[in-house]
């Protein structure tokens, strides 16, 4: 089964049949995820097969957003300038229930950082930044290199150098 990944289009992508065991990520696809796109707000890439390009197997957002300086680890931080530091924000991330388990979720992640690669090469941009929904989502992150920001255990970064070598480049 080849997987591709590809930015959301209401009028190809069921919504309405994806499901990832958190309602909330559930509802954001069926209801916000378009809408927010039209907006420029975000963007929603969904992960379907070639098969099947209409069932979701899962999907995640992009926006733009910044991140104080004071936030970052003292490592990251030292070089810095203090004014907020540009960063893209991968707002949510979900797999379909019955596709979890198989590294879909991984794939997404790695989807998502070459994308913010992209971004970084026509714009400044730091870090991937990212809100985890619970202890386990944060754990995942972490287990990509993903650094929490001060006080806020279950937001975390990835700074875009630290990305470039998961990539290779």
């Amino acid at each position: 089964m080849a997987l591709i990944v590809c930015a959301l289009d209401k009028s190809v992508h069921d919504r309405e049949a994806f499901h990832c065991g958190n309602p909330d990520l559930d509802e954001f696809l069926r209801t916000k995820a378009a809408k927010h796109q039209s907006q420029r707000i975000s963007r929603t890439f969904v992960l379907v097969s070639e098969d099947a390009c209409d069932r979701i197997l899962g999907y995640y957002t992009l926006s733009n957003c910044q991140i104080g300086r004071e936030s970052l680890s003292e490592d990251s931080a030292k070089s810095l300038p203090r004014h907020p530091i540009p960063a893209v924000m991968l707002g949510r991330l979900a797999v379909s229930s019955s596709e979890q388990g198989k590294s879909l979720g991984t794939w997404l992640l790695m989807d998502a950082l070459k994308r913010t690669v992209l971004v970084g090469l026509q714009s400044g941009v730091f870090a991937l930044v990212v809100d985890a929904a619970d202890a386990k989502a944060g754990d995942f992150y972490r287990r990509h290199g993903f650094i929490a920001i001060a006080d806020r255990p279950l937001t975390l970064y990835l700074p875009l150098e630290t990305g470039l070598r998961a990539l290779g480049r």
